[in-house]
């Protein structure tokens, strides 16, 4: 009887230059172990695209779920977490790159540690912090999520810590049993907080997401829409959903105290 794979990632994907970051990101994949399943998820791309990543997936193994619609972020999550295998599965943004084994340090950090969610130190090319887990900043009208370590050094103490706390779903393990008691994403969200509305939900049943400092990953933050206001304006679509997302969020959350989630 075939056993169950360790892990299973799901990889969203959109558009053509999506399918060179997918390339990227299955090729860093390899060389984890044998007991894995990997599952890309086209958000809607088209014919051309799902033909290219069809391609990619048979050529490393993996299973592609075609989606007809552009759905959003957080149900193109969902459509692979359905059909997937693994004890843990782990969220992977497609502009992430494994440093050694990440997936499989957080598949077998959330199963030993009996943690909800597990999330990592996200490096920028230039070997600098890009995440070290999720803070919130307070402001007007209702705050913002940010990233706690940005440009930080890799070795700088405070990053490589092991801590209860929030973690961007760009590369985000959730444990079976998390799955079997919270349920998916939600997705109302089409894009923006659904992370951080999943883990306040797994905080609200009595789990626990992690922060994981000891782990490593790449991720080239931005690659499908641009990393500034000016760039993300450009596909008006993803802005409005991104916009309409945070609403959502703190009226869904309205008189939650946010700054007990952000444990430095």
């Amino acid at each position: 009887m075939a056993r169950m794979p360790l892990w299973t990632a799901v990889i969203p994907t959109y558009g053509e230059v999506g399918v060179g970051l997918t390339k990227n990101c299955l090729e860093s994949l390899r060389h984890s172990t044998e007991r894995r399943e990997i599952i890309v998820v086209d958000d809607g791309s088209g014919g051309e695209v799902q033909g290219k990543l069809a391609a990619l997936c048979q050529q490393h193994s993996a299973k592609l779920v075609a989606c007809s619609d552009n759905v959003g972020f957080a149900r193109a999550c969902n459509e692979g977490i359905k059909v997937s295998n693994g004890h843990v599965v782990v969220l992977v943004n497609n502009d992430t790159l494994q440093i050694n084994k990440t997936l499989d340090d957080l598949a077998n950090f959330a199963l030993f540690s009996g943690a909800a969610t597990v999330g990592c130190k996200l490096l920028y090319e230039d070997f600098s912090v890009q995440h070290a887990g999720v803070c919130y900043i307070p402001g007007k009208p209702h705050g913002h999520w940010d990233h706690i370590g940005r440009f930080a050094s890799r070795w700088e103490p405070s990053v490589c810590r092991i801590r209860k706390g929030l973690c961007t779903g760009a590369m985000l393990a959730i444990n079976r049993n998390t799955l079997d008691t919270v349920g998916l994403l939600d997705e109302r969200y089409g894009m923006a907080v659904e992370d951080i509305d999943y883990q306040i939900r797994c905080i609200e049943t009595g789990l626990r997401p992690f922060y994981c400092g000891i782990i490593e990953a790449f991720h080239y933050e931005g690659k499908t829409r641009g990393n500034t206001i000016s760039q993300k304006r450009k596909y008006k679509k993803w802005l409005k959903a991104e916009q309409d997302g945070m609403e959502l969020f703190f009226d869904r959350w309205k008189g939650a105290d946010f700054m007990q989630f952000t444990m430095v």
